[in-house]
C-alpha cells in the first residue's frame, strides 16, 4: 500500500505549512473551535474524534479562512472494537480516497487531506445552516424532527451511481461510510447523501488497493447488491437511531424505497452495458 505524499505538513502549535506543485507554500493556523486540545467537539466515537476547525492561511496567497473538520484517529486498544492502528487507519483512508476520486465516484468529501501521522482535513458538512447525519452521534444534534426528504428519489439515483461506478472497480461500500446531509431546520427537506468515513468502505477482494474494471457482470452485481443493502441498513438502522424524523417508520421505510430504485429488474442488463461501454 502506498500513500500519497501529504501537501500539508502539521507542525507544532497548530501551524502547519501546505506545499503546493509549482514550490509554493503557504502558512496556516488550525484554530479549533470550543476545544484547542483536540477533544472532538462534534462527534466522538471509539476510534475517532471529529473537531470543527478554522484554518488562517498567511503570506503566500492572499490571507483567508476556510471552515473544515479535522478528524483524529485515535488509539482505542482498550476499547470494545476491534483494534486498528490509528496511523494504519488513516492512512488506509487516504488511498481509498485518491481511488475512488481516480474512478470518477463523485459524492465524496471536495476535502481529504492527510495533516501529521494520524489526522485528516476534510469538508465540513455542518455548516452553511446543514447537518450532517451519520453512524456517529453529533453532539448537537438536529432538534425539529423531519417529515419528509422532498428531493429523496434523485438523491438516491445519485448515489446510486456511486455504488455502481464502485462496483464496477471492485469497491463495496460499507453502512457506517454514509453521511445524510440534510438542513438543521425543516420538516420538508431536501438531501444528499455522500460517502465520508472511508476507513469504513472495503474492497471486496480483501485488501487490495488497486482499483481495476472488472468483466464479469456476476461479480459487479455481488459488489454492487451488497452496497446498495449497506444503504439501506444505513437507514434502517443508523438514521432510525438517530430519531430525526416525525416517527420511526418513516425512516425506516426510506432503506427499502433505496432498495426498490436501485434494483431494477432490468439491473444485469444495465451493468453489462457499463461493462461494456467503460
Amino acid at each position: 500500500m502506498s500513500v500519497e505524499k501529504p501537501r500539508i505538513i502539521k507542525q507544532k502549535d497548530g501551524l502547519g505549512i501546505i506545499k503546493h506543485k509549482d514550490g509554493r507554500e503557504n502558512v496556516f493556523r488550525i484554530n479549533e473551535k470550543d476545544d484547542p486540545q483536540f477533544g472532538g467537539n462534534l462527534s466522538n466515537s471509539g476510534r475517532s474524534q471529529i473537531s470543527e476547525v478554522r484554518l488562517d492561511f498567511e503570506g503566500g496567497r492572499l490571507p483567508h479562512k476556510r471552515d473544515l473538520v479535522l478528524k483524529r484517529y485515535i488509539d482505542n486498544a482498550d476499547g470494545p472494537l476491534m483494534y486498528i492502528n490509528p496511523i494504519v487507519a488513516r492512512n488506509i483512508s487516504i488511498v481509498l480516497y485518491n481511488n475512488l476520486k481516480s474512478i470518477g465516484v463523485k459524492n465524496i468529501p471536495a476535502t481529504f487531506r492527510p495533516v501529521g501521522t494520524k489526522e485528516i482535513l476534510m469538508t465540513n458538512y455542518n455548516i452553511g445552516g446543514n447537518i450532517a447525519l451519520s453512524v456517529n452521534p453529533l453532539e448537537n444534534p438536529r432538534k425539529e424532527r423531519i417529515e419528509s426528504l422532498t428531493n429523496f428519489n434523485d438523491a438516491i439515483k445519485e448515489i446510486g451511481e456511486d455504488l455502481l461506478t464502485a462496483a464496477l472497480h471492485h469497491i463495496y461500500i460499507t453502512s457506517e461510510a454514509f453521511f445524510l446531509v440534510v438542513p438543521r431546520e425543516g420538516a420538508k427537506i431536501n438531501c444528499k447523501l455522500v460517502i465520508v468515513d472511508l476507513e469504513e468502505v472495503a474492497y471486496f477482494s480483501g485488501r487490495d488497493f488497486t482499483p481495476h474494471q472488472l468483466v464479469d457482470a456476476n461479480i459487479v452485481e455481488l459488489i454492487y447488491r451488497g452496497s446498495v443493502e449497506s444503504l439501506r441498513d444505513f437507514f434502517s438502522r443508523t438514521i432510525v437511531s438517530q430519531g430525526v424524523f416525525i416517527n420511526d417508520s418513516i425512516s425506516s421505510q426510506l432503506g427499502d424505497r433505496a432498495s426498490k430504485i436501485l434494483l431494477p429488474a432490468n439491473l444485469k442488463d444495465d451493468i453489462k452495458r457499463r461493462i461494456k461501454t467503460a
